[in-house]
């Protein structure tokens, strides 16, 4: 039997003491419109802005190397916390 878990389940259950890859989710309400995530900061911002402040977007082999190390290092981290990424 599958068992699926939304995003910010998964983000509630990161340790007290965070992970390296994973943004510490503090707390969570929502509206009759949003959802609304109070997360850990994290600077840089996201590969969908770095995409988006480019002319046209796309990134160098190197940035693109770079961004998908990283999502591999995520993805490698929720599956030692138990979670399978589809």
């Amino acid at each position: 039997q599958a068992f699926f878990m939304e995003e910010r389940d998964v983000l509630a259950t990161v340790p007290v003491e965070g992970t390296q890859w994973i943004p510490r989710l503090h707390g969570a309400f929502q509206d009759e419109a949003n959802i609304y995530l109070i997360m850990e900061y994290a600077s840089g911002g996201d590969l969908f802005s770095a995409l988006d402040r480019r002319d046209p977007p796309v990134l160098s082999e190197g940035e693109a190397r770079f961004y998908v190390a990283e999502m591999i290092l995520a993805v490698a981290e929720l599956h030692s916390m138990g979670y399978i990424h589809r």
